[in-house]
């Protein structure tokens, strides 16, 4: 199938666009306690299912486990997270936030939602359900490259774009 190249800058301008709108009130809120974005991936991660393994978060987080030690420390400063010995496994190193951690990652759902409201009540229940359409299918697309290019070698990166390109 031939893209219109017109199409493809469209999709990433609008995109680029939204993640630099996408819930300011939530950048602030993060940014005044400064969090960088990926001690709030972790944290994300964690509210999703706490008492992860360190090692665990480093590979979801694809960052080397030194680095994931780094990020770990900074939040523990900060009382956001606390490190436990897995009870069953004790060279294993769970984390979870703590009460401080939850209540701020509370405020920022909350502040996000307050911001999506405020954005439907602009746009309209219609637009709304459109528009979770076609980026849920978008999604759905995304994943069947991602899985089909997952295995791919850094090397031949060069020939998938290459592959692309040429298809456009």
């Amino acid at each position: 199938m031939t893209i219109d190249e017109e199409l493809v800058e469209g999709v990433l301008r609008t995109y680029g666009e939204m993640l630099g709108l996408a819930e300011p009130v939530r950048f602030r809120l993060w940014d005044s306690r400064g969090l960088t974005m990926t001690q709030l991936r972790l944290m994300f991660i964690l509210f999703q299912q706490d008492g992860v393994a360190v090692s665990t978060l480093a590979q979801r987080m694809e960052v080397s486990p030194s680095a994931m030690t780094g990020i770990i420390d900074r939040l523990r400063k900060s009382k956001l997270i606390r490190r436990r010995a897995d009870p069953r496994d004790r060279r294993v190193t769970r984390i979870y936030l703590t009460d401080e951690g939850r209540a701020l990652w509370g405020q920022v759902d909350a502040a996000g939602k307050a911001y999506v409201r405020a954005t439907v009540r602009r746009i309209g229940r219609d637009r709304v359900e459109a528009f979770i359409k076609a980026v849920s299918e978008f999604v759905e697309a995304a994943k069947g490259v991602e899985e089909v290019e997952a295995d791919t070698p850094i090397s031949t990166v060069a020939e998938f774009i290459k592959q692309n390109v040429a298809e456009a």
